[in-house]
């Protein structure tokens, strides 16, 4: 598996299927889908669909994670483009102050979530933890996941652990590892999918206040950004896709975020896209039919009396000369 730079879409402005369809990435994130476009949007592009929910929240410090996990299922369930969609991002960015208690919920919540989606069918992505979170221990500001270890088990090879991962505007490289790059901390084997990356210089300035590439460098300085990380990314096998945060808004605090016009660059350098051979059926051979051939063995039998009978004649001939 080589990871791509994958379509992150609000599609408020347009739907944006050829746009999302030049990433050639194989698999799109959407916000709030509904059916319609899910459908058209797979004929387009024959791209799998990743889905989050925007009403999904984490009031944990309200309700158990028990109540949050079972109204988040059911809105999934009885979503109208559940059937069209292949994998539900769960709760987003359940950022604390991770206590040990609220990492405990958050790893319940996740766990039943994946409990959940293993009873119904269901293939999910977990965590989508943003930036610097999970946190570590004081004396160690390396994520633990620790805490996560049932999740990591039921997740098994079928449901993604997913991560947000944004850098500063001097690149990914900066901070890798806290910021973006969060991903190598996690020894678990687990299929992972970065649900969100891109450039927000708040990393510069931690004052809550985002700003995005456009805001921070130019079109050309981000191109190489997306490049350096695409590479990076895919050092992990892990890694499935990143999903470029965003493409389209609804909010106007996210136009400064957006990527329209990217996608062709960005197929450019995901390369081609994954071809599946096709699955030849296999060769049977025909069954004879039994009528049919006991009449070819008749018919042979009858040659060969006609023959031996022309050979008795002639020597018959021979001799009387």
């Amino acid at each position: 598996m080589i990871a791509k730079l994958a379509p992150h879409v609000i599609p408020y402005h347009n739907s944006w299927h050829m746009e999302c369809a030049g990433y050639r990435a194989g698999i799109t994130k959407v916000l709030d889908p509904d059916l319609g476009w899910c459908v058209a949007h797979k004929e387009t592009t024959g791209n799998r669909i990743l889905a989050r929910l925007s009403t999904l929240s984490l009031p944990l410090d309200k309700l158990s994670p028990h109540q949050i996990a079972e109204e988040h299922l059911r809105v999934i369930r009885n979503h109208p483009a559940s059937g069209a969609v292949d994998i539900w991002e769960f709760g987003n960015e359940p950022n604390t102050n991770c206590t040990p208690d609220e990492l405990a919920h958050i790893a319940l919540y996740e766990l039943l979530m994946l409990q959940g989606c293993n009873a119904y069918n269901l293939t999910g992505a977990w965590g989508s933890f943003g930036v610097g979170h999970p946190v570590g221990t004081a004396n160690n500001p390396i994520p633990d996941w620790s805490v996560f270890a049932r999740c990591f088990a039921e997740a098994g090879d079928r449901h993604y652990l997913a991560l947000h991962e944004y850098w500063p505007k001097m690149g990914p490289k900066n901070g890798w590892g806290w910021y973006a790059g969060r991903f190598t901390h996690v020894k678990q084997q687990c299929k992972i999918i970065i649900t969100e990356c891109g450039l927000n210089d708040e990393l510069s300035y931690h004052d809550g206040k985002e700003r995005g590439w456009k805001v921070s460098v130019d079109s050309s300085i981000y191109r190489v950004h997306l490049q350096a990380y695409l590479t990076l990314i895919r050092q992990d096998p892990r890694v499935l896709s990143a999903h470029v945060f965003t493409l389209d808004y609804a909010s106007n605090v996210w136009d400064q975020f957006d990527v329209r016009g990217f996608g062709d660059y960005i197929g450019q350098i995901n390369g081609p896209s994954a071809v599946v051979p096709p699955v030849m059926p296999p060769v049977t051979p025909p069954v004879p039919d039994l009528q049919l051939t006991l009449l070819q063995i008749g018919d042979s039998l009858t040659s060969a009396q006609r023959a031996i009978q022309q050979a008795s004649d002639l020597l018959g001939t021979i001799s009387k000369g």
